[in-house]
């Protein structure tokens, strides 16, 4: 995983931000998430509501996906344990985002699956196939669902232009897999201590070839700064 922004310190509104992207994989020799993810570097402030505490591009590899959202897990605890601007307990939110090579228009996916069917291997050669991501978790036929109004998420995009639905399949690659990390890790982390607020969410976009870059790179920002407001509405 690499660093694309690092710790702020100073930080705007209650809500703690972190993006992730991904690198080439077998149906994207360019990934644009990688590319809008790199965009991000420029700026800290999401709104005036939120700060964009840190990005990352991670590798297509199910090993490093887990690591780097320990990673994430281990930045929020320290950042919700810092007072907020407003004395409110602070919000973290992990977007993350990924491609889907069939898409036209960005899918918001409500949940994951505790399920690895790679169609490729990840970047270590690993091809798992209707194995649990993590067996204690339970089946394969588990699910966890994301904390944020996806719905309403997806409604208010719409309402500035974006060409968006919601999905209730992430697929069973890396992009799943990453999620059921993430939205376990959301979990901890929200339980650890008392009215922490702790968010997951994963976004599907479509090819360059499909939605231009700068159309993706606006539904980005657009995309944080609607997360941002719902997390803030649960602080």
């Amino acid at each position: 995983a690499r660093w694309r922004c690092g710790m702020q310190t100073q930080r705007c509104g209650d809500v703690r931000v972190y993006v992730t992207g991904f690198g080439p994989f077998a149906e994207a020799d360019v990934n644009p998430t990688q590319v809008l993810v790199e965009s991000l570097h420029e700026g800290s402030d999401v709104s005036g509501v939120a700060t964009l505490v840190g990005c990352f591009v991670c590798d297509v590899d199910c090993e490093k996906s887990t690591a780097l959202v320990a990673t994430l897990r281990e930045g929020a605890e320290t950042v919700c344990a810092e007072p907020s601007t407003s004395g409110a307990p602070a919000a973290v939110v992990f977007v993350h985002l990924g491609v889907f090579a069939s898409a036209t228009s960005f899918r918001v996916e409500r949940r994951a699956y505790n399920e690895a069917t790679f169609r490729y291997p990840d970047a270590s050669g690993r091809q798992p196939r209707n194995v649990p991501i993590r067996p204690e978790d339970g089946g394969v036929d588990r699910c966890l669902r994301t904390t944020l109004p996806v719905d309403a998420v997806v409604q208010t995009l719409r309402g500035k232009g974006h060409d968006c639905v919601v999905s209730d399949d992430a697929g069973r690659y890396l992009c799943n897999w990453i999620y059921w990390e993430s939205l376990r890790a959301a979990a901890a982390c929200a339980a650890a201590a008392p009215n922490r607020n702790a968010h997951a969410l994963f976004v599907h976009v479509p090819p360059f070839a499909t939605v231009p870059e700068e159309t993706q790179r606006t539904f980005l920002n657009d995309l944080l700064a609607v997360v941002a407001d719902a997390c803030r509405s649960r602080v």
